[in-house]
């Protein structure tokens, strides 16, 4: 650091109830993190006695239904150069700790997004990986927006609109939307509640109508989340936004839990129009088409799967480069007789993520099958 100040870092964190993670997430920190601010919003476990034992800084204050309003005010109380923003549920990567501090101590940028990757406990090896702004310097300007789904990015490309926002390879583990954990805090609950005022309030925000989406799509009310999808869609005013690509994939999920799979089709192309390399949109146009039969036509777009790289610009799926792909090619293969393409693409699935177990499902039916002939 050439005789610099080592610049001095502040966690903000906003939490309600998070005994059960709380530690793990500090314990990935405290090596490094100068200060712990936390805003509690009314824990009625050892939450805060665990923030005590950190040493952190502690307000207690009503939930109000605004997660910006409630962020901010730990915003409010750093005094760090940089701000690292974590949820409770979330550990930062140890192996790239040291790798974030020479960044922090070396760079010009404002701020940073990290790599987030939201893993399913239901589907072993599953995860969502998407980037996000969780490091950024400490200015009074940069303040979170929105109830729901708050962003931050807004306050610090508007102060500096010709810098961009920088993607680090910096992970965060998310724990927190396991489908297990999310019925017993009831946060679809929640987050619906806060969504329908939200759109009540903005009804003209595209942003507004895509979170109503998403969260009626976690409720499985396909319906109502393709109605808000699309609303979003026809609100839209510009495509830079991080959250855009993954509207195009949302809606077309969407529109494939419905059975509306030439819809989902005409959706994509308009996603891979403007996004061409976010393999989310070519995976769910094979997919739509191994369900509308088009068996040759899905194994194209599959195989093309395989030789696209994951762009972590974009809220990623993990495995459709890989493992996904592989095993619907072994159906696909399977449904036109052409067995051993089907029996290969099987094998490498398992190859490629051994927790994945479907695979060797498929290989050990087939196999009695033809043990039995």
């Amino acid at each position: 650091m050439n005789g610099q100040q080592k610049p001095k870092m502040s966690l903000c964190m906003i939490v309600k109830n998070e005994e059960q993670f709380l530690p793990l997430c500090l314990d990935s920190v405290k090596s490094f993190i100068d200060e712990i601010i936390i805003v509690d919003t009314g824990s009625t476990d050892r939450t805060i006695q665990i923030a005590e034992q950190y040493g952190a800084i502690i307000s207690e204050v009503p939930w109000e239904d605004d997660f910006s309003k409630a962020r901010n005010m730990a915003l409010e109380h750093a005094t760090g150069d940089w701000i690292l923003h974590l949820d409770a549920d979330e550990q930062i990567e140890k192996q790239d700790i040291q790798q974030l501090l020479t960044i922090i101590s070396s760079t010009q940028e404002e701020a940073f997004l990290l790599q987030v990757i939201n893993h399913k406990d239901e589907t072993p090896g599953d995860a969502l990986i998407f980037p996000s702004v969780r490091l950024w310097r400490n200015r009074k300007e940069y303040r979170f927006r929105g109830a729901l789904h708050e962003q931050i990015s807004p306050s610090i490309t508007n102060k500096n609109p010709s810098k961009p926002l920088v993607i680090i390879p910096i992970r965060i583990h998310h724990y927190g939307y396991s489908d297990k954990i999310v019925q017993e805090k009831k946060k679809s609950d929640r987050n619906l509640k806060i969504a329908l005022a939200e759109v009540e309030r903005y009804p003209k925000s595209s942003f507004a109508h895509f979170n109503l989406g998403t969260e009626f799509s976690r409720l499985k009310q396909h319906d109502q989340a393709i109605k808000e999808f699309r609303l979003s869609l026809d609100q839209l005013t510009g495509k830079h936004e991080l959250w855009v690509p993954s509207l195009f994939r949302n809606l077309a999920g969407a529109l494939v839990a419905s059975g509306k799979n030439q819809e989902a089709i005409e959706i994509l192309d308009k996603g891979l129009s403007s996004f061409p390399d976010f393999i989310d949109l070519l995976y769910w146009k094979a997919v739509c088409h191994y369900q509308l039969k088009e068996y040759p036509r899905a194994i194209g777009l599959f195989h093309q799967c395989l030789v696209t790289r994951e762009n972590p610009q974009y809220a990623y799926q993990k495995g459709l480069n890989g493992e996904k792909s592989h095993f619907l090619l072994g159906h696909c293969y399977i449904l036109l007789n052409r067995l051993d393409e089907g029996l290969y693409h099987y094998k490498k699935a398992y190859e490629l993520n051994k927790l994945f177990k479907e695979p060797m499902k498929q290989l050990a039916a087939i196999y009695s099958k033809l043990a039995s002939q």
